[in-house]
């Protein structure tokens, strides 16, 4: 019986092992374009990062093989000598894939596990249902007599309904396949929603019973431990904790810390130059900051930007040099803060502590309107 479990083990770890290898090869045939090069762009199921991979073809064929722990998502450019590059995008399980060229010479799978790749096609085949509903219902809003105001506010109601059917009808439904690593990419993405308000930071208990919930396989996948990771960075950045101190180079390269503002209530504002809804909330936060720039209150930006001169220019053009202006090129806070989407701000109080999160124009100055009259 002891030969008999022992023998079970050992194969049991080697077929998981073999289980989890994918090999991708192609392209064949005579007559075909020439490959120069192929660059293979891979992210696990959290998809929080890229890593990328350089293949050479030999005589246009090639072979690429990758032990993995989770499915990835894998997109092949292919360069060929003289231009025209191709891409094919498509989610990765053990198994062999084939990519050859089909009769107009287009790239094309042929073979491999397409079962988890379908899946996820279906559930953004559901989204994209739902954003087309979403488009039909914002149509046929009637514009006639009324404010501009009641008009947008029957828009936000139409889209936080579409919004909440997504979360419930898809992205929960998916989560009943607790044993498939479906259901982990399902609670990924409905964690970082809504994009204003992540569930990931503002519900980090919802999201840790539903992780909790599903099987022991999927929640040692290398994608739930980035999930408990953001959990745990969350528990600092909700309201009544102190703001983690960060030091930032300014404008002039002068390195400022945050905790050197105390005193005053601050509002921390990530944001970067090439973020159209960041700086559409620059005009509502000047005026915010003109009103009670003497009353102890201090704006701090901090650009995610990594060219100095994009985030230097559009500090000039949008006129938000006259508060603190900080830039972080190396990425330090979206690690430190969990940044996944921009724009993301912070209000702390004389003593540091967060006492609000996301607040933007109106919001922000109700809020110090009550903070500076108690």
């Amino acid at each position: 019986m002891k030969e008999f479990l022992v023998a079970m083990m050992i194969f049991f770890l080697f077929g998981e092992a073999k289980a989890q290898h994918l090999v991708v090869t192609g392209p064949a045939g005579a007559g075909v374009k020439k490959l120069e090069k192929i660059v293979v762009f891979r992210d696990g199921l959290a998809q929080y990062s890229s890593s990328l991979d350089t293949i050479w073809p030999h005589q246009n064929t090639f072979t690429y093989e990758r032990q993995l722990k989770e499915p990835e998502h894998y997109t092949f450019k292919f360069n060929f000598v003289g231009g025209a590059d191709e891409v094919i995008e498509f989610w990765g399980t053990s198994g062999r894939y084939h990519i050859d060229f089909d009769e107009n010479l287009r790239m094309v799978i042929r073979q491999g596990d397409k079962v988890f790749d379908s899946k996820i096609r279906k559930l953004e085949k559901d989204i994209a249902n739902y954003n087309l509903k979403l488009q039909d219902l914002l149509k046929n809003l009637n514009y006639e007599n009324q404010s501009i105001e009641s008009v947008e506010k029957q828009i936000q109601k139409i889209k936080d309904s579409i919004a909440d059917e997504i979360d419930q009808k898809i992205y929960k439904k998916y989560q009943n396949y607790s044993s498939e690593p479906i259901a982990l990419y399902a609670l990924i993405k409905y964690a970082e929603r809504p994009y204003e308000k992540q569930r990931v930071k503002d519900k980090p208990q919802e999201i840790s019973t539903i992780l909790e919930s599903l099987s022991p396989e999927i929640k040692n996948l290398p994608s739930a431990k980035l999930v408990r990771d953001k959990l745990n960075t969350a528990k600092n950045l909700v309201v009544g904790k102190m703001f983690q101190d960060v030091e930032l180079p300014d404008t002039l390269g002068v390195m400022r810390r945050i905790s050197s503002y105390r005193g005053k209530y601050v509002l921390i504002d990530f944001w970067a130059s090439w973020c159209t809804p960041c700086r559409d909330e620059f005009p509502n936060f000047i005026k915010v900051y003109n009103k009670y720039m003497n009353s102890g209150f201090e704006i701090i930006g901090i650009s995610l930007d990594t060219k100095e001169i994009f985030w230097k220019e559009a500090i000039k053009k949008d006129g938000i040099s006259r508060w603190p202006q900080l830039i972080d090129q190396r990425g330090i806070t979206r690690e430190k803060y969990a940044i996944r989407f921009i724009p993301e701000n912070y209000l702390l109080d004389p003593d540091g502590k967060i006492v609000a999160k996301n607040l933007k124009g109106e919001d922000l100055l109700k809020f110090l309107e009550q903070k500076f009259k108690e």
